[in-house]
Order: structure tokens, then C-alpha cells, then sequence
């Protein structure tokens, strides 16, 4: 028996016809499926546009902890300039990756030259700075020192949105959660931070967060200290901590202010391995270098353990 069509040759003969027989009224629809298609791919460009627009585009840092920030959130076509101490090696946890940044001194005249959309700095300003920023309608983002691990959480999503990258803040929090781990047992060794000149680090400071992030509790709340506070040699014998943080590099330097800190009294009850140092860079600021410091600390501390 003869098929009534040869599938495989007529079948596609058919399907032409039909297609060219109803053409027209298909143009139409095919028409506007391009022009939708076109229409959302210029939305999502305008979109994506407005919202670079919206983040500031000439950002400047006056203070070497917000630099931590924006070189960790920021594009770096959003920065006119980090902090004069950016690229400080002993102070600055991001001085390799600040090396190709701006800086400036941070003086009204650079202000002026620069021309910020955005100023972070610290509340206590000099007075030229000042009275700039209150002229122009420049955004001013004030931060204060970052005390705690509660603080840096604050601060880093203060900045975040400030600068428009409120994703890359919460990026960031959730790396620097998990380079933190969980909080250590209590090592059940006590103690404190000991500066040149005899200054002490109380209980609401960054140091004493680290402090306690690294197993150890911070003596310096027997001695009453708070905050920074001069503390006499002798009154620190009497508090007998189990482990001495210092700065490593004022450590190591010979100027008068680490001559209490090479007292003989010292040297004997606290050997070498008594000593956690600790590099200013991880010290002076809070932010993105908190766990790097947490994890210093706690190598030292399992020196000192041995």
C-alpha cells in the first residue's frame, strides 16, 4: 500500500507552507518577543548604571582605619585617596595591597584639589578639615575606634553601605567569621597588655577583644584600668600576669619609652618565652586585620603553653 506521504521528505514541505501561509500573522508577535527581549537587556543595563551612579565615585580616607575597609569593599576607581599612613608597612595591615593607591596627607588643600563625593574619617578633625567639610556639601562618614568584635561588625557595615558595596560588607563578615572559628576555651592564663612608658590596656579596648578571642583574660580589670591607663612597675609585679603582650615593634627599638620595658625585674620574671608580640599593624585598628591578630595571639599563647 502507497503511504499517503513520505514522513521524511513531504512532512517538512508541509510544515514550510504553513509557516510561510501564516507568516503574517506571526510577525507581529515574533516582533515584539525581540523588542521585549531588547527592552529588558536596556533596563538591566540602566539599572546596573544607576547604581554605579549612586555609589560614591571620589572617596577619601583621613584615617588609616577606614583604609582597611576600602581596600577590602571599595572599587578601586571609587577611591580618590587613602590615609597619608596607607602604605606605612609597621602600622598599615593593607600596605602591600595600598601600594598602587593614592594617598594624600589628608590637608584642605588636598581636599580641595580631590574634590570627595565622600570623606571617612575620625570625629576629632583639625580645624582647616573642619571648616572645610562644613562649607561643602561633602558626606562625611564618622567613625570612632572599634573596640570590640561588635564594633567591627557595625563599622564594617556602616561603611559598606556608605560606599554602595553593602554585599561585599556582609562577604566580608562572613569570611572573616569563619577565619575566626569558634570562641577558644578560656587557656586559663591571665594577661596584659604592657606598652612602652608603662601604659596598660584596659577591658574596653580592641586589645583586650583579641585578648580574649585568643584564650587569655585581660588582668588589666584588676588594676581598675578601663581604657589606657600608666601603670607602675610595680604594680604590675603585684598583679603577677602569666603572659606579657607587647608591640613588636616598639620591642625592639632602643628609644626611652621601651627602657621600662627592658627592666631587669622584668627580664627575670618574664623570659622571652613569656612574651606575646603582637606587630602595631594588627593592634591599631579593628576591621578586616581582627582575625589575623586573633590568630597571631593564639600561636603565641601556644608558645607560652609550650
Amino acid at each position: 500500500m502507497k503511504p499517503i506521504f513520505n514522513i521524511h521528505s513531504s512532512f517538512p514541505d508541509l510544515i514550510g507552507e504553513a509557516m510561510v501561509k501564516h507568516r503574517a500573522r506571526f510577525l507581529p508577535w515574533m516582533a515584539l518577543q525581540k523588542l521585549s527581549a531588547s527592552a529588558l537587556l536596556l533596563l538591566g543595563s540602566v539599572s546596573v548604571a544607576q547604581a554605579d551612579a549612586q555609589k560614591p565615585q571620589r572617596i577619601v580616607s583621613l584615617n588609616l582605619c577606614a583604609d582597611q575597609y576600602l581596600v577590602a569593599m571599595a572599587d578601586r576607581v571609587q577611591v580618590a585617596s587613602l590615609s597619608t599612613y596607607a602604605r606605612d608597612a609597621d602600622i598599615s595591615f593593607n600596605a602591600e595591597q595600598a601600594a598602587d593607591w593614592p594617598i594624600t596627607k589628608g590637608r584642605a588643600e588636598d581636599l580641595v584639589r580631590l574634590q570627595p563625593d565622600l570623606v571617612i574619617a575620625s570625629r576629632i578633625r583639625r580645624p582647616a578639615i573642619r571648616v572645610f567639610l562644613q562649607t561643602r556639601d561633602v558626606k562625611v562618614v564618622e567613625i570612632s575606634p572599634a573596640r570590640s568584635l561588635d564594633d567591627i561588625i557595625a563599622q564594617t557595615r556602616q561603611i559598606g553601605s556608605a560606599i554602595g558595596q553593602e554585599g561585599r560588607a556582609e562577604a566580608l563578615l562572613k569570611d572573616m567569621a569563619a577565619r575566626l572559628g569558634s570562641p577558644p576555651a578560656a587557656s586559663g592564663l591571665r594577661a596584659v597588655h604592657y606598652q612602652p612608658r608603662g601604659f596598660l590596656s584596659g577591658q574596653n579596648t580592641l586589645v583586650s577583644e583579641i585578648m580574649a578571642w585568643a584564650g587569655l583574660t585581660n588582668a588589666s580589670g584588676q588594676a581598675g584600668v578601663k581604657r589606657i591607663a600608666r601603670l607602675p612597675l610595680e604594680r604590675l609585679l603585684v598583679l603577677q600576669p602569666d603572659v606579657l603582650v607587647t608591640n613588636a615593634r616598639f620591642a625592639s627599638t632602643n628609644d626611652l619609652g621601651n627602657e621600662l620595658l627592658r627592666h631587669p625585674a622584668l627580664r627575670i620574671l618574664y623570659p622571652d618565652n613569656k612574651w606575646a608580640r603582637l606587630p602595631a599593624r594588627l593592634l591599631i585598628c579593628g576591621g578586616p586585620s581582627f582575625p589575623e591578630a586573633v590568630k597571631v595571639l593564639r600561636a603565641a599563647v601556644g608558645d607560652v603553653r609550650g
